[in-house]
């Protein structure tokens, strides 16, 4: 991809610096964008073929470190294998060499009913790792050099959560000695706290309720949890017909559908803990999984850097505050921007060395 093609597919991605489209083309380079193919393991356990990228500049003869971005939650449409250049590939045209996997569900394993095991921790962890192993094998078969094997880990928001499940697969690979660096931002590592935005209050509004059912599905499918969704989901979801959209419907047509009131959403029994959830066994099972894929109790041997607005408002900043507490070494630098999005393009920019000269032409939305 050209600079310009490059600079292109970025700015469309970053919507505030759409009109300087120009400026980025200059500060970028020519990269060369590889999609691959490779074997990894599915929810029921079989082998399937996975898909990602791997990118660099054309320029690179040699490299000392491979960068695993894991990506943040996007449209099945939107898989790094499918949209030229993600904007979260962008440390390539720093001269890094970066790779990144396209989740279950997604590029390859896209199905029709677009089923993806989100927040599902050991499966993420497994595919990421698997796709770098990939990576690593197609990167031998090229003229680039490489004078050291260290691995740098970075994600952002569902990707800060992916990097922490790749992170403990690598370490469980005896990897550990290899990586040189852990970038997480705003990632939900605490799934019960994150759910709890959902459930703290029947009054409550939130812009962006498709993730509801994007992550009931995910763990449903991922842990084989058989829920019965007219225990997990308001009345007025079934009235509407709203339930037949879940399963073929991308994330940000949901956020629209659902409306912003959540318990328009949510069965009413999400909000009777007094009661244990009136009894409603399909709820008390998704909890159980949604602790279990929560990663704020498993400590990752290898120190990491954590990123967060503590005003963010998508991702509670408790979730990287808990993990800091409980990660030995690990540090916690607060982004800026209230907006989840903006943070996320923040969080991308300071690992480049971008930020202070890109900031001014970052506006929070409404400025």
């Amino acid at each position: 991809m050209s600079p310009e093609e490059v600079a292109h597919s970025i700015c469309s991605q970053i919507k505030p610096i759409a009109e300087f489209e120009n400026l980025v083309a200059t500060l970028v380079c020519e990269v060369r964008v590889v999609s691959i193919l490779y074997t990894t393991t599915g929810v029921d356990g079989d082998v399937v073929t996975a898909s990602g990228i791997i990118t660099y500049p054309t320029s690179l003869t040699e490299y000392d470190k491979i960068v695993s971005v894991q990506h943040s939650t996007c449209d099945i449409s939107e898989a790094p294998s499918t949209i030229g250049f993600p904007m979260e590939a962008a440390p390539a045209v720093n001269g890094d060499v970066v790779v990144m996997a396209d989740y279950l569900g997604y590029g390859s394993t896209e199905q029709p009913n677009l089923v993806h095991p989100y927040m599902q921790a050991s499966l993420t962890g497994t595919t990421c790792a698997d796709m770098f192993s990939a990576a690593e094998q197609y990167l031998e078969q090229t003229d680039l050099v490489c004078n050291d094997d260290k691995i740098v880990l970075m994600g952002y928001s569902q990707g800060g959560a992916a990097t922490i499940s790749t992170l403990l697969e690598m370490e469980s690979r005896g990897m550990k000695d290899r990586i040189d660096d852990v970038w997480a931002g705003a990632g939900p590592y605490d799934l019960v706290r994150f759910f709890n935005r959902f459930t703290a209050s029947p009054d409550q509004t939130f812009s962006r309720n498709g993730y509801i059912p994007f992550i009931i599905r995910g763990l449903n499918y991922g842990e084989h949890l058989g829920l019965n969704y007219h225990n997990m989901y308001a009345q007025r979801i079934f009235d509407n017909g709203y339930d037949k959209l879940f399963d073929n419907t991308q994330v940000s047509v949901l956020h629209s559908i659902l409306g912003d009131t959540i318990s328009n959403v949510i069965h009413q029994d999400f909000y009777a803990t007094s009661s244990e959830y009136n009894g409603n066994e399909d709820i008390k099972r998704f909890l159980v999984a949604l602790e279990k894929n929560s990663l704020i109790e498993t400590a990752p041997q290898t120190p990491v850097k954590l990123f967060h607005c503590p005003d963010d408002d998508i991702v509670p900043y408790e979730c990287s505050v808990l993990a800091k507490e409980a990660w030995p070494n690990s540090t916690l630098t607060d982004l800026t921007f209230s907006n989840h999005f903006m943070s996320g393009a923040e969080f991308l920019l300071t690992y480049m060395g971008w930020f202070d000269f890109l900031e001014p032409f970052l506006l929070e939305d409404g400025e």
